[in-house]
């Protein structure tokens, strides 16, 4: 049977990071989103669409220098490209084994495959998502748990600003890296 998942914004998060002077990673986090995802018969080995939309003018960085930097054409261009998509094109389920001895254990990886679009520039991209499990909460909504991680290159998306250090170095690295918990609710058919 056909289910729909939409995002559980009380228990998601959904950030970026990017490597800053060379010595630390930056973060920014994701704080407008929505996501949905549709299997075709509950289980997520049988998705067959997912759709995800951000505004990139919602993403803080707890800087609100940098975030305005973010939000100017050097990066996210907000004014003329005010949303990010994803696309799930493609849903692979693998069983991969973690750990060691006795603390090893199955674990659910699924590779999802997709698109995503940033300043009218679209890219492919490959989502590790470990699925954690689903449970009935205690108000009797089905909730489905994942660990996403993916990156991208900024360069690829035209935010090609390259400030350096005095010793020649790049601020701001180039490769993003995408990382967040996410909770899904099943929608009532």
């Amino acid at each position: 049977m056909k289910q729909i998942w939409k995002i559980d914004h009380d228990h998601s998060n959904l950030m970026i990071l990017v490597k800053y002077l060379t010595i630390t990673m930056i973060s920014g986090n994701l704080t407008d989103y929505d996501l949905s995802l549709t299997t075709e018969d509950g289980t997520f080995s049988s998705t067959s669409k997912m759709m995800f939309k951000a505004s990139a003018s919602a993403i803080k960085t707890n800087n609100s220098k940098m975030d305005e930097q973010l939000y100017s054409p050097d990066f996210f261009d907000v004014e003329e490209h005010p949303f990010i998509w994803f696309e799930g094109k493609h849903f692979d389920e693998g069983i991969t084994r973690q750990g060691h001895g006795f603390l090893q254990y199955l674990s659910n990886e699924h590779i999802m495959q997709g698109e995503i679009t940033v300043k009218n520039i679209t890219r492919p991209i490959v989502l590790k998502m470990l699925y954690d499990g689903t449970v009935i909460d205690e108000h009797g909504k089905t909730k489905a748990g994942f660990k996403v991680s993916g990156k991208i290159l900024r360069s690829d998306f035209g935010m090609n600003w390259g400030g350096k250090t005095k010793a020649g170095k790049l601020i701001l690295g180039d490769e993003v890296i995408i990382d967040g918990n996410i909770q899904l609710i099943a929608a009532i058919s």
